[in-house]
């Protein structure tokens, strides 16, 4: 997985509308998971505070070696950006990106107490959310998923803004924008069995609008 970095900014509005204007850029995120719609939508003009890049609601990415790199994480339910969910930390990972659908990616649904429990309650290995054990759209084997190259890779993903790169200490560059819909599927947790299934579904949809960091 590329490695990807996020930085804390201050918020100020619960509008998601995009506005490369450095005092009024606006990020979000929409995350339909589990049943439940999870959502940010904030703004920040000039402030920064890189110490609290962990705790902070976001919605970045970042463009290295020809890798996108994208992160979606709501914390804090009550801060000013928050609308909707629970918290949750998402990565999406998005190769040679084009504006257009036929993106390819791999989603990578990081450790919290809320999608643990969903794995859980689903019969999902929780550890497979983060390795992106999963295959997209039709239960399959794991023997033709893994002669197929299939295993954690994403298709269709829509982008229809790259962004652009902001100016230095700043983040005065346009947002990346798109959006992913489709079905994963997971392994059940103690299949004993030499022929494992990718067979138990989990719907995602995610809509976003990321300030670019790099």
């Amino acid at each position: 997985m590329v490695t990807l970095f996020f930085f804390s900014f201050g918020c100020t509005t619960d509008d998601n509308e995009v506005n490369s204007n450095n005092q009024n850029i606006q990020y979000s995120f929409e995350i339909e998971f589990g049943g439940e719609i999870h959502k940010i939508a904030g703004g920040f003009s000039d402030f920064f505070d890189f110490s609290q890049s962990t705790i902070q609601n976001h919605s970045l990415a970042n463009l290295s070696q020809g890798v996108l790199g994208l992160g979606f994480q709501l914390n804090d339910i009550a801060a000013t950006d928050y609308i909707s969910g629970q918290p949750l930390y998402f990565n999406l990972r998005i190769e040679n990106p084009q504006i257009g659908s036929n993106n390819i990616g791999q989603l990578q649904i990081n450790s919290r107490p809320y999608t643990d429990d969903y794995a859980i309650a689903n019969g999902i290995l929780v550890t497979n959310f983060f390795s992106s054990e999963y295959v997209e759209n039709s239960s399959m084997n794991y023997t033709d998923a893994y002669n197929d190259n299939l295993i954690g890779k994403l298709t269709n993903i829509s982008l229809s803004n790259l962004g652009s790169s902001p100016s230095i200490g700043t983040a005065d560059g346009e947002n990346v924008q798109g959006s992913y819909q489709g079905v994963l599927y997971y392994r059940q947790q103690g299949q004993v069995t030499t022929e494992p299934l990718f067979n138990t579904p989990v719907p995602i949809k995610i809509t976003f609008s990321a300030v670019r960091m790099y």
